[in-house]
């Protein structure tokens, strides 16, 4: 297929530019997040519901029970007991025969979405190559402030361990009285001043009467 040149001169035919539009069109639903990213309830039991109706998906790749109980108790291996989570809430696990089709359906999406990057990279290396160009120049004045406030950051996280590793040292014993740093308490203690002999009396032991 050549792509033919569009009014915009870019090089894109307008099938292809047709499907990244339709692919990236803002949705008016909130939609719930789940399995792969994409909510089982309200996205990947109808689409595979209706796969099924139209006979793309058989009983063998699909049973109907996978559709029908999508979430199944987990289980003990050993003794077959209802498992519940640290919270006490019971855990689940999507069918084996769903959750396989999840993951062809995502394999399948990325395959897709970069053989569309391939095709307007082959057929337009030029505009594709512009593109890339654009994108680096316009993110450099962000990576460079990003780069500085960063190293920035980084000094000011080193300052603040320093800090509480200094405080550390000096603990607290059990009465409330700081405790000496090791370092410190290793130094010699000071010799006390000698006492005088205090004088004998006469009279006393020792004495001539």
């Amino acid at each position: 297929m050549t792509l033919t040149q569009n009014a915009n001169g870019n090089g894109a035919s307008p099938a292809i530019k047709a499907q990244f539009q339709a692919m990236l069109a803002p949705s008016s639903k909130a939609v719930s997040r789940k399995g792969w990213g994409i909510d089982y309830s309200t996205v990947w039991i109808p689409y595979f519901t209706a796969a099924k109706t139209v006979g793309a998906v058989d009983d063998v790749d699909l049973p109907d029970d996978a559709l029908g109980a999508p979430f199944r108790l987990r289980r003990d291996k050993d003794t077959n007991d209802v498992r519940f989570s640290a919270s006490g809430r019971p855990m689940f696990f999507v069918a084996p025969e769903l959750n396989d089709l999840v993951n062809r359906a995502r394999d399948n999406y990325i395959s897709g979405l970069l053989q569309s990057a391939a095709v307007v990279q082959d057929e337009s290396p030029e505009q594709f190559a512009a593109q890339v160009d654009r994108q680096f120049r316009a993110a450099a004045p962000i990576l460079s402030v990003e780069e500085t406030d960063l190293s920035a950051a980084i000094v000011v996280q080193q300052q603040e361990m320093a800090l509480a590793a200094a405080n550390s040292a000096a603990t607290v014993t059990p009465d409330g009285t700081p405790e000496v740093a090791p370092e410190a308490a290793s130094e010699e203690a000071p010799t006390p001043a000698e006492e005088t002999p205090e004088p004998v009396k006469a009279g006393g032991r020792g004495s001539r009467s």
